[in-house]
């Protein structure tokens, strides 16, 4: 990283000038330079070297909030550090402005704003999933339960970063009662899997519940665990439905 940011074509003058230099340099030397070296230099003092790489100090854009340190980042890693600020471990395939306030605390190249705008438009995970146009729903209603462990709500998200065991997807499941929340590993994310988990780990340890609530995932929908809701007598919600009450109480 020290070579790349010294190398770089558009921040390698700025960055070799701040480590061999305490001071900025005169106007007179700055003539043949470009505009955003010359740009840079204006704000010298925001410039700070850590572990022999140049970081630019900014103000927090809340009034009151804490500066943060920019990585002066050089172009060879800027696709991965898109990657990381709109795919990685502790990001979230979030829109675009979600994934800028991302970059802009952590790195600084010239060209972020647009670079960031194409990533996430280009970005083949996210454009290639679109569920059509929403269907009209009327407000929703709140769905009350009447007793502890009557109501799960379960879903399924990954996938995650390959466990040891080789577990890349997690099951949570959470009683609308008790706000009780467990959340199990899983290797795959079929139907059978998610039935098998439920049944040995929440049936069996806290009963069967009237109804259980989720998205429309396939792998709630899907044949076995219909068959499992039948020979238990639950009742299978959907997010989208609006019911105040659970038709058992009718």
């Amino acid at each position: 990283m020290h070579r790349q940011q010294k190398d770089d074509l558009k921040l390698g003058d700025v960055i070799a000038m701040r480590i061999a230099h305490g001071r900025p340099p005169s106007k007179e030397k700055l003539q043949t330079y470009t505009l955003l070296t010359k740009k840079m230099v204006t704000r010298w003092e925001d410039l700070e070297i850590y572990d022999g790489l140049v970081y630019r100090r900014k103000k927090s854009l809340r009034a009151g909030g804490p500066d943060f340190m920019q990585l002066l980042l050089p172009r060879s890693q800027v696709e991965k550090a898109l990657h990381q600020c709109h795919a990685g471990t502790v990001a979230g395939h979030f829109g675009i402005q979600k994934t800028m306030d991302q970059v802009r605390r952590r790195f600084y190249w010239s060209t972020w704003k647009a670079n960031t705008k194409r990533f996430c438009r280009q970005y083949l995970e996210c454009t290639g999933y679109h569920r059509g146009k929403l269907a009209k729903q009327r407000p929703l209603q709140p769905v009350l339960p009447g007793a502890p462990y009557e109501r799960w709500y379960i879903d399924l998200t990954g996938q995650h970063p390959k466990s040891n065991r080789g577990n890349i997807w997690i099951l949570t499941c959470y009683d609308d009662w008790t706000k009780w929340a467990e959340a199990f590993p899983l290797r795959n994310k079929e139907a059978e899997t998610v039935a098998k988990v439920l049944v040995e780990q929440v049936f069996i340890r806290f009963g069967a519940p009237l109804s259980i609530l989720s998205d429309q995932g396939k792998e709630v929908d899907g044949r076995i665990m219909a068959e499992v809701c039948r020979l238990f007598g639950i009742e299978k919600l959907r997010a989208n439905q609006r019911r105040t009450v659970s038709p058992h109480y009718k």
